[in-house]
C-alpha cells in the first residue's frame, strides 16, 4: 500500500491470487463498458448529414440508398412543384425531388455543389437534391421525432441538425 492508501501490485510481489483478482476485476470493468456501449448504441441513430441552403440536415443511413453528384437532371412536365426532375442512377430513371422547394424556398440551378441521395426501402425509389454531402454519424434522435412521424422535419438534434423523414419523403406524391 503506498501513501495514498492505494494497493499497487507488482510482478515480482503478485502472488496468483493478488493477479487473478486483478484479472477478475478488470474482466468485469470490460464486460461493463461493452453494456454500456451496447445502451449508447441502441439510442442514438446512424445518420447521412449534407446542407442545403446552408442549413445542416440529416437522413438516416438505412432509407440512403447511393450518393453521388447530379450532372444532369431532365424536368418532368406536370409534375408537382417539388419534384425538380428526373436523374439516371444506375441505368434506372428516378425521380428528383428538391428539398429546396419542400421546404418552401426557390429552387436554384444545379451548378457544381449538386448532389443526389438516392433514398428506398429495398431499392433505389427517388433521388433528393441536396448540397454538399458532411458525413456520416451518430447522433442522438430528437425526444419528440416518434410523436412526428407525418412530419418533413422529425426534429433538431442536439448539434443543431435538422432530422429528416426519409419515409414522409418517400410517400411524397409524384
Amino acid at each position: 500500500m503506498n501513501d495514498d492508501g492505494v494497493t499497487t501490485v507488482g510482478v515480482s510481489d503478485a502472488g496468483a491470487a493478488p493477479h487473478a483478482d486483478a484479472r477478475a476485476v478488470l474482466e468485469a470493468r470490460a464486460r461493463a463498458l461493452a453494456r454500456v456501449s451496447a445502451v449508447e448504441a441502441d439510442e442514438t441513430l446512424e445518420v447521412l448529414e449534407f446542407a442545403v441552403l446552408d442549413e445542416a440536415y440529416a437522413l438516416p443511413t438505412d432509407h440512403v440508398q447511393g450518393v453521388g453528384r447530379l450532372r444532369e437532371l431532365v424536368p418532368l412536365p406536370d409534375a408537382p412543384a417539388a419534384v425538380a426532375g428526373a436523374a439516371l442512377w444506375r441505368g434506372a430513371l428516378l425521380p428528383v425531388l428538391d428539398l429546396r422547394r419542400l421546404l418552401g424556398s426557390e429552387p436554384a440551378g444545379l451548378g457544381d455543389s449538386a448532389w443526389l441521395i438516392v433514398l428506398g426501402v429495398d431499392g433505389a425509389e427517388l433521388g433528393l437534391l441536396t448540397q454538399t454531402p458532411r458525413r456520416i454519424a451518430r447522433v442522438q434522435p430528437p425526444a419528440d421525432a416518434g410523436q412526428r412521424a407525418g412530419d418533413l422535419v422529425l426534429g433538431v438534434t442536439a448539434d443543431a441538425v435538422q432530422l429528416l423523414n426519409a419515409r414522409a419523403l418517400l410517400s411524397t406524391k409524384i
